[in-house]
């Protein structure tokens, strides 16, 4: 059963795949999925970015790498259809991310970001380190 429903923002992900240390945060967190502790959360518009920004050339990234974390994303996780939130953000396109994680209605979801920063203070929206300090407890 998992524990945790988790937003995972691009840069999780693109930090996971990039990281040739198989202990760092990013990494453990996208393994936690695969143990079946973590269940994504995504919308259509999060797994469009997803693809766009884990397709570009500047990473080169390994297409079936990129199609297997996909692929892996949409079999253990859940497609949420969320209502527009009326919040202005530094960047606009960090919205989609938050308004999943505020869709699902649940004291266990989280957002994983890299920039915390970027997102309104709430309790939900947590780091990578963060993530793996609740999950390990």
């Amino acid at each position: 059963m998992n524990k945790f429903l988790v937003v995972f923002d691009t840069n999780v992900i693109v930090s996971a795949l990039l990281s040739e240390d198989v202990d760092s945060n990013e990494v453990k967190l996208m393994e936690y999925i695969n143990l079946n502790i973590i269940k994504p959360i995504f919308s259509d518009d999060i797994m469009k970015e997803y693809k766009e920004v884990l397709s570009r050339k500047e990473f080169e990234f390994n297409k079936k790498s990129v199609g297997d974390m996909i692929a892996r994303f949409k079999k253990k996780g859940i497609l949420v259809k969320p209502h527009k939130l009326d919040i202005n953000f530094k960047d606009i396109s960090d919205l989609k991310f938050y308004e999943v994680v505020m869709e699902k209605k649940d004291k266990n979801a989280k957002l994983v970001t890299g920039n915390i920063k970027d997102f309104p203070i709430d309790k939900r929206i947590v780091t990578p380190r963060e993530m793996l300090k609740l999950i390990e407890k």
